[in-house]
């Protein structure tokens, strides 16, 4: 089964271990980034499976475009963890998508990564296209 479930305090140790572990986020977050919003942050939640949190989200308001900014940061890279984040974004994205586009009332998602299997599952499951250097937007009803 899989969940969101707010971030708390607990969190903080793992999701460091994780942001150490990227070499693009390590000198980018810190990870209270991760927990505490600021004036413009939506709210901070993770994603878990029956073992634990497997995806850390910051989900930004709506910018001048009226689009919002996810910024995920996945569990350290451990036996068996990218099996987890694969099966754990597939089932969640989508419902996360509904729940942002009526939360927020926005025209769209950009997602910012350099990772090259994200943007293969963002690309080709959900629909996104590349809208510059390293982000990849979805815009709601296009698709």
């Amino acid at each position: 089964m899989i969940e969101f479930r707010p971030v708390v305090k607990e969190d903080l140790p793992h999701i460091g271990e994780a942001i150490e572990a990227e070499p693009t986020h390590k000198d980018l977050y810190t990870a209270p980034f991760f927990f505490v919003g600021d004036s413009s942050c939506f709210c901070c939640t993770k994603v878990c499976d029956e073992e634990g949190p497997v995806i850390y989200l910051r989900i930004q308001k709506p910018d001048e475009n009226n689009l919002v900014f996810l910024l995920p940061q996945f569990i350290a890279d451990s036996r068996g963890a990218r099996r987890r984040i694969a099966r754990a974004f597939l089932m969640a994205f989508k419902p996360l998508l509904k729940s942002i586009q009526d939360a927020t009332n926005a025209k769209g998602i950009v997602v910012e990564t350099k990772s090259a299997p994200l943007v293969k599952m963002l690309t080709l499951r959900f629909g996104f296209e590349e809208s510059g250097e390293d982000k990849y937007q979805f815009l709601f009803g296009a698709n």
